[in-house]
């Protein structure tokens, strides 16, 4: 009989899954003259060098949305800086490398100020990490290794009085935890923070991935280890292969958690926040 086991583990983070959708639009070529009409954005094109091009998005009245630099003609490789808008405000600024984020990555408030910081290598969570309630002060600090919480993390309060306390090995599970009330007195994590979970709980996760999982090959067997963002809609994206037995399960996995039905999002100091989950499923046969 094919079976399945899983466990998932969850974080914050919320850059990447704050995109913004445009309006219909009418599009325009890299010369200027009118393209023929799609519903997508007014865009132009603009040639910054010999290896860059630059595209600039607008919105139908002209506020810009986005300016994003690609290494070819064709625009399919991001490469230099990426940067978006918000109410024509600079939203999100960071930077690709042949269609990977890399380096600093900076999510910003309404007032211009830095309300998320992290760090990318390869496309994946590499270095510091933090949040803030305002330009003065952090709700939210550690690092990441290889897409993976590591070390020390912790979370405070508004007047900068320590909330939560985790520490993760380096593997990116919780090994230690502590939090605490505005009193510094102990408290329940789910005072502070709770985790994404599937609409129905584990039992019904449990039912989606038997009635959804395929085995590719009915003599493979595997774990596959997984990462996904659970954005503050429910909708899982950003799914990634921490490790996997096979590329075939890895496949699978992949196919089967962008199929899955919304989740109940996390909450941060009960808002909700878009986390990242941590998934392995272990495809055995009994």
């Amino acid at each position: 009989m094919k079976a399945f086991s899983m466990y998932i583990v969850c974080c914050f983070i919320s850059i990447g899954c704050l995109a913004q959708k445009s309006d219909t639009l009418i599009t325009y070529n890299f010369g200027g003259s009118p393209a023929k009409g799609e519903n997508v954005s007014v865009y132009k094109i603009n040639r910054r060098d010999t290896t860059a091009w630059v595209k600039t998005t607008a919105d139908k009245n002209f506020v810009l949305l986005k300016k994003e630099t690609f290494a070819d003609e064709q625009l399919t490789v991001h490469n230099g800086s990426y940067q978006e808008f918000l109410n024509g405000k600079l939203f999100i600024h960071g930077h690709y490398d042949k269609n990977a984020k890399t380096g600093k990555w900076i999510i910003y408030d309404s007032l211009g100020y830095t309300a998320q910081e992290i760090h990318f290598l390869n496309n994946k969570f590499d270095g510091p990490f933090k949040s803030f309630w305002n330009k003065d002060h952090v709700k939210y600090q550690g690092n990441f290794s290889q897409g993976l919480k590591t070390g020390e993390w912790k979370i405070f309060y508004l007047n900068q009085q320590l909330a939560g306390k985790e520490l993760y090995n380096t593997t990116g599970d919780l090994t230690e935890s502590a939090y605490f009330d505005q009193n510094a007195r102990p408290t329940v994590k789910k005072n502070i923070l709770t985790e994404p979970i599937f609409k129905g709980g584990y039992p019904r996760f449990y039912k989606f991935l038997a009635k959804t999982l395929r085995f590719p090959d009915p003599d493979l067997t595997g774990r596959v280890v997984c990462s996904a963002m659970v954005n503050t809609d429910g909708h899982l994206s950003n799914i990634e292969i921490f490790s996997s037995s096979h590329v075939s399960l890895s496949q699978e996995a992949i196919r089967v958690l962008e199929l899955s039905p919304p989740w109940l999002p996390g909450t941060l100091f009960g808002e909700p926040m878009a986390m990242q989950i941590k998934i392995a499923i272990n495809f055995t046969i009994n």
